[in-house]
């Protein structure tokens, strides 16, 4: 069994620029998530087998978009009490960004999934679990909450256990294509 996710894969600067920030305006955390695994979920997919994967490959290779790009405007620190996990958010979700989540849950569902019911999406980017409450920040630094992430391609994730914590493997990745 595999462990995998839709997701969107910020690109290595944006990920060092998420991560300076939080090294410099939030407090030290000892569970911070690790640069290299920064992402935006699209669809948790739980733990499913290699010819479930094989139907998701198949399948999102037909999801379309309006435009080829999907900007995302992070705004807002977030956290999640059940979870216990520390997050960005952003404050407008566009059409298309929830679209392709959308579109990632059908795909997953139509490959026999079974995909938790769950609140209406939040696209997010996890910096911290096991985290106990929200930092307050001061004004001055509660305004540098302010990331702008462009993607072109989503992709199929892993989640991998190794002695030095979780890794997330990208399976396959698909260009944001517009529809024609």
């Amino acid at each position: 069994m595999h462990r995998c996710f839709f997701g969107l894969n910020p690109n290595t600067v944006d990920k060092n620029i998420i991560a300076g920030w939080r090294g410099k305006c939030l407090p030290e955390n000892n569970k911070n998530v690790a640069v290299n695994n920064f992402h935006i979920t699209l669809a948790f997919l739980g733990n499913i087998n290699s010819s479930q994967i094989k139907q998701l490959i198949d399948s999102a290779n037909d999801i379309k978009l309006d435009s080829g790009l999907i900007n995302i405007h992070l705004n807002q620190l977030g956290f999640w009490a059940k979870p216990k996990v520390l997050f960005l958010a952003t404050t407008k979700q566009s059409k298309a960004l929830v679209k392709l989540a959308n579109s990632c849950m059908q795909v997953a569902v139509n490959a026999d999934i079974k995909v938790a019911e769950h609140k209406p999406y939040v696209a997010h980017l996890t910096l911290a679990r096991k985290v106990k409450y929200l930092p307050i920040l001061d004004s001055a630094i509660d305004n540098t909450v302010n990331f702008q992430l462009e993607f072109q391609q989503f992709c199929l994730f892993e989640s991998l256990s190794t002695p030095n914590g979780v890794k997330y493997r990208v399976i396959k990745s698909w260009p944001l294509h517009p529809i024609s």
